[in-house]
């Protein structure tokens, strides 16, 4: 994963980056927000571009194996007991331990949305 990080100094500049944004309950209008680094940035922050989180996905449901574009033998990244792990629900049978179900208009709902400033 070549452009993933939790610090914006290790990204290829601020051009790579989504322009976060506040939305106001309120009335439904949002704000622009300057791109910033969490201080906690182990608990979230973490970006990513769509071909990473592509290839990070396409590992999970390979069971931890990666294919590599040049090889056609993959590459075991993680054991398929720590991916089992990865996906096992949590707390109130809701949680992992990157993402969530959400029942909302009689459909459930797989991911996680962010709860930083600008992640909505």
């Amino acid at each position: 994963m070549e452009n993933t990080s939790f610090r914006l100094s290790e990204l290829e500049g601020e051009a790579v980056v989504a322009t976060p944004y506040i939305r106001f309950e309120e009335n439904g209008d949002s704000e622009e927000l300057p791109i910033y680094d969490l201080a906690t940035f182990p608990d979230g922050g973490l970006r990513s571009s769509a071909n990473d989180i592509t290839r990070f996905l396409g590992m999970i449901m390979n069971e931890g194996a990666l294919s590599l574009e040049d090889d056609d033998e993959a590459v075991v990244v993680l054991e398929p007991a720590s991916v089992e792990e990865m996906l096992r629900l949590r707390y109130d049978g809701e949680l992992g331990v990157f993402w969530e179900t959400e029942e909302l208009s009689l459909r459930s709902f797989v991911g996680h949305t962010g709860s930083d400033p600008g992640a909505f």
